[in-house]
């Protein structure tokens, strides 16, 4: 582990002690994309950051926190970077056909949660899970049709795991359904009888 006196003077020595992003990049031995001037002098996680503050990426799980941060800098982990090149070439180069697919997909993904939603107030969890679950197949279907693409073994396992899972829910939930009601007899209910 590297110590770094990151000490810098300011107008009349006050103020926090600061690094810019050109700082950064070479204490962790790495590039800049974007403004090398830009200056930090705190460090929080990307959905707390600031414009003052360094965080940092690390997997694409977090994506959307580093699209809605407002970190002065952050730290971006090499097997990220190159994505985000490469997409927005692909997004100015996409055709009319292209950007009418994407809009077609969004649509359907948007439609089909919005009835999923709906449904929850029409049927319990139960009933509905097993619709949830046909995602999978049909995600294997398309992707076979679309792209020819056919799982791996370890895709197949985790697909078996998750329907095996689904189907072990199904079952218990059926076996453990509420209590059935049982009618009382005549006797038991007429009040007037005792």
């Amino acid at each position: 582990m590297t110590a770094v006196d990151v000490r810098r003077s300011t107008i009349g020595g006050e103020g926090p002690p600061s690094l810019t992003a050109d700082d950064i990049a070479r204490l962790v031995h790495g590039t800049v994309q974007g403004a090398g001037a830009t200056s930090v002098s705190g460090i929080a996680p990307l959905d707390r950051a600031a414009e003052s503050d360094l965080s940092f990426l690390a997997s694409a799980q977090y994506t959307t926190e580093f699209l809605n941060s407002a970190a002065g800098v952050v730290l971006v982990t090499p097997f990220l970077l190159p994505a985000a090149p490469d997409l927005l070439t692909a997004l100015r180069a996409a055709s009319a056909s292209q950007w009418l697919l994407v809009l077609v997909i969004g649509l359907f993904a948007t439609s089909g949660h919005l009835f999923l939603i709906l449904a929850y107030g029409f049927a319990p969890t139960t009933t509905l899970m097993p619709f949830v679950y046909t995602q999978i197949a049909f995600a294997l279907v398309a992707s076979w049709i679309a792209f020819r693409h056919v799982p791996d073994a370890w895709a197949w396992f985790g697909m078996g795991v998750i329907a095996l899972c689904g189907g072990a829910s199904a079952w218990l939930n059926v076996r453990a359904g509420p209590p059935r009601a049982h009618p009382d007899s005549a006797v038991a209910a007429d009040t007037i009888a005792d």
